[in-house]
């Protein structure tokens, strides 16, 4: 049986065209966490999301902004973490007034 995605912009519900849509289709499999990514050549934006971060997230070229503007209100100035980025432990981190034991 054959599937297909249907991807929409979160804010307005417009569809990408053929070549943006392959893009996107292309992207399904992607593991980052929590990075914006473009998809060219309709200039899409997709939040990647993931984990405490959520689903994720589409927007059109014309709404980009906007679904910048709405993840940085939900989720704050978060520290960048990932496999690519040292997500072995945040715990391990130091924090300002955390003590963290030596090893």
């Amino acid at each position: 049986m054959t599937t297909r995605v249907l991807f929409r912009c979160e804010c307005c519900g417009a569809c990408p065209d053929v070549a943006t849509q392959r893009t996107l289709e292309g992207q399904l499999l992607d593991r980052s966490i929590a990075e914006y990514l473009d998809a060219r050549p309709g200039g899409w934006l997709i939040w990647t999301g993931g984990g405490a971060f959520g689903a994720k997230r589409y927007a059109c070229a014309q709404h980009r902004p906007d679904l910048t503007d709405r993840l940085r209100r939900q989720y704050g100035a978060t520290p960048p973490i990932g496999p690519e980025r040292g997500m072995a432990s945040l715990a391990e981190r130091a924090l300002p007034g955390r003590y963290v034991p030596r090893r």
